[in-house]
């Protein structure tokens, strides 16, 4: 897998058997903030619902604030929530759900409200769109799911409390994370913590409904989604955290660099963070984007911060084969790096994109490529031709 050897930003990579396959996003709106860490970001198509929390050195000061950003006007609103410890976010409709120990708040642009819930909440994430379930350690650590429609009763009807009707308890863990104790991905619930990892199978069972099986226990600290990372040959990626209960974020163990798995594209966010199909972050500008891949959309802005960097070893680099599908300009840019004895020498070339293979001879012992891409571009390169 090339996985473990790229970083870059803004880049979206899928590989096959024919190669990698590579795009870039154009700019559909943008949204200014002055958010300075995103810790968790929901959105869909009526707000942006993001958590900020940090410890602020400077003034001695947990910053853990919830940003409400209307998507139809763009404005935002901030509501500071202290030491309250959050475990989720969630938006339905205009209404931004927010989960805490002991309550659920409810926040509609100006407007904030909030109920007590019946559990110690150390956990929350999605099923599916219409299904979530939440990690209750009020006695041993269980596992409870429920509609989405128990949740619109929940805030609407002052009597009602949530029953739990479909659960599983585990022992291991009980010791607990600030953030993601709780995550659902491919039929499998975690319940992960600093001492353990428990993780149960979701069945659906014809007319018996929803079983929760336990299908592995660690009682040791185990790190997510490990094991199948290996199988895909994915050695240096660490899980870091899922936000927007869908993208998988994680850090490469050398680098440092940000990668997002969402759905079946890696993307790699050196100061991009994407958390959505159609947004994202950039960590420098504070700027939240929408983004298309779409060439049928007019007056799409190009993001000009797009980079791959793929590193490898060889004696000589000899060029690629590629292939551009789509191309908002005539040729995008290739940076070789050699290390030579030492001693670091770089290339500069420009690449047509109406051409279909790059030759060159520089001598290494091991080389950086380094693809630069200031408009939409969608391509694949076959193969990197080493001697």
């Amino acid at each position: 897998m090339f996985f473990d050897y790229l970083n870059g930003n803004l880049v979206f990579v899928k590989q096959d058997k024919d190669g990698l396959f590579i795009q870039t996003p154009a700019l559909i709106d943008s949204i200014e903030s002055k958010i300075d860490y995103i810790k968790d970001v929901v959105v869909n198509d009526k707000l942006i619902g993001c958590l900020e929390n940090y410890q602020d050195f400077l003034i001695n000061k947990l910053c853990n604030n919830v940003y409400y950003i209307d998507l139809a006007t763009k404005e935002i609103y901030k509501y500071d929530f202290g030491n309250e410890p959050i475990y989720g976010l969630f938006c339905y409709d205009d209404t931004l759900y927010v989960f805490t120990e002991e309550k659920i708040h409810f926040i509609t642009k100006h407007i904030k409200t909030a109920k007590f819930h019946n559990f110690r909440l150390k956990g929350f994430d999605l099923v599916n769109p219409y299904t979530f379930i939440v990690l209750d350690v009020s006695d041993v650590p269980t596992v409870c799911l429920f509609s989405i429609v128990e949740l619109l009763k929940f805030k609407d009807k002052p009597e009602y409390t949530f029953h739990k009707t479909t659960f599983a308890s585990v022992y291991i863990p009980n010791v607990w994370f600030d953030y993601n104790n709780l995550i659902f991905k491919d039929g499998y619930i975690y319940i992960r913590g600093q001492n353990g990892l428990s993780i149960l199978r979701l069945n659906y069972v014809g007319l018996h409904g929803l079983i929760m099986e336990v299908e592995k226990m660690y009682n040791t600290y185990k790190p997510l989604f490990q094991d199948s990372l290996y199988e895909q040959g994915l050695n240096l990626l660490q899980f870091f955290r899922k936000i927007n209960n869908s993208v998988y974020w994680f850090v490469h163990e050398k680098t440092g660099r940000n990668v997002f798995l969402i759905d079946d594209f890696f993307v790699f966010g050196d100061i991009g963070l994407v958390f959505d199909r159609n947004w994202f972050f950039d960590l420098i500008d504070q700027t939240f984007y929408r983004y298309s891949f779409s060439s049928e959309i007019e007056g799409l802005l190009d993001y000009k911060k797009c980079f791959l960097s793929y590193h490898l070893l060889g004696n000589v680099f000899k060029g690629i084969k590629y292939d551009v599908f789509e191309s908002s300009n005539q040729f995008f840019s290739l940076l070789v790096v050699s290390m030579l004895r030492k001693q670091e020498r770089g290339y500069n070339f420009l690449l047509d994109v109406d051409k279909k293979e790059f030759y060159c001879n520089i001598y290494g012992e091991s080389f950086v490529l380094n693809f630069f891409f200031t408009g939409r571009i969608r391509m694949k390169i076959h193969e990197i031709k080493m001697v």
